[in-house]
């Protein structure tokens, strides 16, 4: 090893006092690359520039194979005019490496290519040149440029780039863009990683369907607005240490099936014609105290992730549209800049933070969605928009501190896991698709606000209202049943009887406030109601039902709607539901066992 070192340290200082000659592989004899048969002058071109061309070979016309150690390191080592070398064993060179033009391949499947690494030169596959790695390990002192339509494929071993990886432009021969492929084996960057689309608009591209792909610096769009540089993640791990920014190009990222893309610096897409679409099962993951700015658009279909594992800051107003999305432990998200973000499937909140700002998160899915994780989430405004039968379910709290919107779908709530508005939170409740939306189970209003209660039960939206009550800290809980309360024939001399198809329970904690209550129905057949004058409200009080007495309005036949509020403030809760004052009005009728 010192011997080789030694040896290195001479032929350095000898390039330095003496200009570099070339001396062309012939192939004369045979393709063993350690046969000085095989070289112009039958001399092995040990500290001279080799040139591997068709047009130079004579008698047999080989081309070379390194099949063992190289005896002899050489400068530079040029593979052009569709010339082909095959490395098997261990070759080392003071400067560069190129493969360039049609046809030229460089074909490596085992030993080590170190390439000047004491002088930093660099690798480089350009003209429609081609290099495969299959195996064994490239040490390149410098750069890495695939350039005009060079293509670099690895499917496995190890590649390290002392310093840039660029990928860039497209073939001034054939048209084609520069692509670097990458299946199997690690790839490290120790500095900046460039897709630069350079003078002609293009999209060169890395595509990495499989292994490791490290950057330890920037990660750069560069060329022009026309430019669309492509990052293809299919497979694999993407880590990019610093910045991935933009630098003139349009940020272009895509990651679909189960690839894995990890953000440990900022990501920067400042550009309106930024895109960055996620799919299949792929993660995406956002580390340290970083932001990410979109001026972009930003898609997730699939079954694709989000993980928060840092200090994760939302900037810009570009389209912000995640499917899963997790907040780890201890991890922080912070929705800055867009106003809107919408999630498409799961939020999990695993006793992260959330800090929503003045901004709104959408659930937009066609398809079941939770809200819950291992810690309760508080959002300013929260809209339901999903369009599935199966609706939003809620695993942990949701605290919402503005407004809350319902266009489509069903909220599912239960006692632990509630949905809460806070003092001058607003709701608004409204019919989407085939039925209304609104919050099946149990829903909270703190405050001193009159409040309507979008709740209801299967397919039927039900709503409660009360008036204002008169603390700010009051508590007001209040769920709908489509079914008959337990006891229906303990009932009061001013009652002749009370619904036997719904009720609603409303209960009051902290404060002993008093409140107007109101009942809504979306169908008076549906709930049993004909006469308007008759119809009033009846109260359990724990061992039979009252009257509270109550005025009707609306439409109290047919498929009409209306409301019924007490005439006075109540004093006692939960449960209420329809009540009649006189027999065969108002029938409110009840389950038959049987019909003659």
């Amino acid at each position: 090893m010192k011997t080789n070192y030694f040896y290195l340290i001479i032929v350095i200082i000898s390039l330095a006092i003496n200009p570099v000659k070339g001396q062309n592989w012939t192939g004369n004899v045979n393709s063993a690359w350690n046969n000085s048969a095989n070289w112009q002058g039958g001399v092995l071109p040990t500290a001279l520039n080799v040139v591997i061309d068709p047009a130079n070979y004579t008698g047999a016309g080989a081309s070379p194979i390194i099949s063992v150690n190289s005896t002899f390191i050489p400068v530079k080592v040029d593979v052009q005019n569709g010339g082909t070398l095959t490395v098997q064993a261990n070759l080392t060179t003071t400067d560069k490496v190129t493969v360039t033009d049609v046809g030229s391949i460089i074909n490596m499947s085992a030993g080590t290519m170190s390439i000047a690494i004491a002088t930093l030169k660099n690798l480089d596959v350009k003209r429609d040149g081609v290099f495969n790695l299959t195996g064994g390990n490239i040490i390149v002192g410098k750069d890495m440029n695939v350039d005009k339509g060079g293509h670099y494929s690895m499917t496995s071993g190890t590649l390290s780039v002392t310093s840039k990886c660029k990928i860039k432009d497209l073939s001034p021969t054939t048209n084609v863009v520069s692509i670097f492929d990458l299946s199997a084996g690690v790839v490290t960057v120790g500095s900046d990683l460039e897709l630069d689309g350079k003078s002609t608009p293009s999209s060169p591209q890395l595509n990495i369907s499989g292994g490791s792909f490290s950057v330890s610096g920037n990660t750069l769009w560069k060329g022009s607005l026309l430019d669309f540089p492509h990052l293809n993640i299919s497979g694999g791990t993407v880590t990019i240490v610093g910045n991935a920014n933009n630098a003139g190009a349009n940020v272009d990222i895509d990651i679909s099936l189960n690839g894995l893309l990890i953000f440990q610096g900022q990501l920067n897409m400042t550009l309106v014609g930024d895109r960055f679409d996620q799919s299949g099962t792929s993660i995406i993951t956002f580390q340290n105290a970083k932001n990410w700015t979109n001026a972009g658009i930003f898609t997730a279909i699939g079954t694709g992730t989000v993980f928060i594992n840092g200090i994760t800051t939302l900037l810009g107003a570009g389209n912000y549209t995640f499917y899963h999305l997790i907040i780890n432990t201890t991890r922080t998200m912070n929705q800055s800049g867009p106003t809107n973000i919408t999630v498409n499937g799961n939020w999990t909140n695993n006793t992260g933070t959330f800090i929503p700002n003045a901004n709104r998160v959408t659930f937009n899915g066609s398809v079941a969605q939770i809200i819950g994780g291992l810690s309760p989430t508080t959002f300013y405004n929260l809209t339901i928009n999903n369009t599935s039968s199966t609706g939003v379910s809620l695993f942990q709290p949701v605290t919402v501190n503005t407004g809350l919107i319902l266009t489509d779908g069903i909220v599912y709530t239960d006692n632990i896991n509630i949905l809460t508005l806070i003092d001058n939170a607003t709701s608004t409740s409204g019919v989407g698709g085939l039925n209304p939306s609104f919050v099946d189970g149990p829903m909270k209003k703190i405050g001193n606000d009159i409040f309507v209660f979008p709740v209801g039960d299967g397919i039927k939206w039900r709503r409660l209202a009360m008036t204002a009550p008169l603390t700010i800290t009051s508590e007001f809980t209040t769920q709908y049943f489509d079914l008959a309360y337990v006891n229906t024939t303990s009932i009061t001399p001013l009652l002749t009887n009370v619904s036997t198809i719904e009720y609603w329970t409303l209960n009051r904690a902290i404060t002993l406030d008093v409140v107007r209550i109101t009942l809504y129905w979306e169908d008076a057949s549906m709930s049993g109601i004909n006469d308007c004058a008759d119809l009033t409200m009846a109260h359990w009080n724990g061992i039979s039902w009252i009257e509270e007495p109550a005025t009707a309005v609306g439409t109290c036949v047919g498929g009409g709607v209306g409301a019924l509020q007490t005439n006075a403030v109540v004093t006692n809760f939960s449960p209420f539901t329809f009540g009649s004052k006189t027999l065969l009005v108002n029938p409110l009728p009840i389950e038959l066992l049987s019909f003659t």
